[in-house]
């Protein structure tokens, strides 16, 4: 056995987080923990979903391995319906910063996501930014996609015994 993996999930009413958390033998033959990564999701009663990945490891780019976990990259993603039926997703992508390893994470990509339904089917769009070298988020992928397709729902019907 050279490696160990334990899961642990906590369902708290609409919450929901789960660990996952990976430990190695070491040069000395000790069990070490060398990563671990923990997500939290929830809905609220509006029925927006959120959700948020931590990861947490001994390797820091740009910086010599030590015993401890330091977090390294954060996904908070949301998702939400409208009344209207319009799908919008976002994510947002957190990570340390290579010529800084020491400071706090910084958002390194954003993606943006829409599905808009109507009549005649649906049309999705998805935008990905990314942080360039001084900085700035520059658009790297714009996917639209546009179907004929129209979502439906199917409603089974019984019929009511009689009296």
């Amino acid at each position: 056995m050279s490696e160990v993996r334990q899961a642990t999930t906590r369902q708290e009413g609409t919450s929901r987080t789960t660990e996952e958390r990976v430990s190695r033998i070491d040069s000395e033959g000790k069990l070490d923990e060398v990563s671990r990564v923990v997500s939290k999701e929830s809905e609220s009663t509006s029925g927006e979903k959120l959700s948020v990945v931590e990861t947490y490891s001994i390797d820091v780019p740009g910086t010599a391995r030590d015993s401890s976990l330091h977090l390294v990259e954060r996904k908070t993603s949301t998702e939400s319906l409208s009344s209207t039926g319009e799908l919008a997703t976002d994510q947002r992508v957190e990570q340390t910063n290579p010529g800084d390893p020491v400071s706090c994470l910084r958002v390194s990509v954003l993606v943006d996501g829409r599905m808009v339904p109507s009549s005649s089917g649906f049309q999705a769009t998805r935008t990905v930014r990314l942080r360039d070298l001084n900085g700035n988020f520059g658009v790297v992928e714009v996917d639209t996609t546009k179907s004929d397709k129209v979502l439906t729902i199917q409603v089974q019907q019984t019929h009511a015994e009689k009296p």
